[in-house]
């Protein structure tokens, strides 16, 4: 396949994937699995951000690149306390709705439309990923918060193999690099009817990883979530061994 025709391919599943979440991110309830009154979401979106947040500063290091904004509520409990702490927050997304929303919140937040330029990318994830290898340097975490299960098989492999080469000798070679994700393993949730969500297996996301890495990871799995009363999200962070 000709550079040309990889470039075309990769710009079409952009637009593709832009358009999907600019629609979705205009209803009013866009993180739902499945229908729920707004109550029941607002209460389980409110405890997964407080549960994610906690996960996520204890671990992260360095430049943060989060794929998928996600909410105004993410961002206000843990972009403020991350930079206290000398995190650099990056946020990838390809939705032009997604971009301009945490736009207007971090500005809001922050006040500086440098500061915040600087945090927000317009771009499909592993296509970011791909292109700012020399531009992402340790210590490095990547961050998934849902944002894999709500991508399709092939997506999703293309996605962590170009995750994992930043945990590779080359990009790592003093395994400080991470990623940090959240997911809905399928093992975990036998009788969940999923609608919205894809459930992968701990074994799918692990090899993917270990594909792109070139190398044996390791995996700490502390935490465990119940999503909108019925959903188990499990928390992982990935080293290099």
């Amino acid at each position: 396949m000709s550079i040309r025709l990889l470039r075309i391919q990769v710009q079409s599943l952009e637009t593709r994937l832009g358009r999907y979440w600019d629609e979705r991110l205009l209803q009013e309830q866009p993180f739902a699995p499945s229908a729920v009154t707004v109550a029941d979401y607002n209460e389980a979106n409110e405890n997964y951000v407080q549960f994610a947040t906690t996960w996520l500063l204890q671990f992260a290091i360095g430049t943060v690149v989060v794929a998928g904004r996600g909410t105004d509520q993410e961002e206000r409990l843990w972009i403020l306390q991350g930079l206290r702490c000398g995190l650099k927050p990056v946020i990838v997304d390809a939705s032009y709705i997604a971009n301009l929303q945490a736009r207007l919140n971090l500005i809001r937040m922050l006040g500086q439309t440098t500061q915040v330029q600087e945090m927000l990318w317009r771009d499909e994830v592993g296509a970011f990923l791909r292109r700012n290898r020399k531009r992402l340097k340790p210590p490095l975490t990547l961050y998934f918060s849902r944002f894999l299960s709500s991508q399709s098989h092939r997506n999703l492999k293309r996605i962590l193999q170009a995750a994992g080469w930043y945990l590779s000798g080359d990009a790592d070679p003093r395994s400080e690099n991470r990623v940090i994700l959240l997911h809905p393993f399928a093992e975990d949730n036998p009788e969940v009817k999923w609608v919205r969500t894809h459930p992968y297996s701990r074994q799918t996301i692990l090899d993917n990883l270990r594909r792109g890495a070139g190398r044996q990871l390791r995996v700490t799995e502390k935490g465990n979530f119940l999503y909108f009363k019925y959903k188990h999200l499990t928390a992982w962070v990935v080293k290099a061994k």
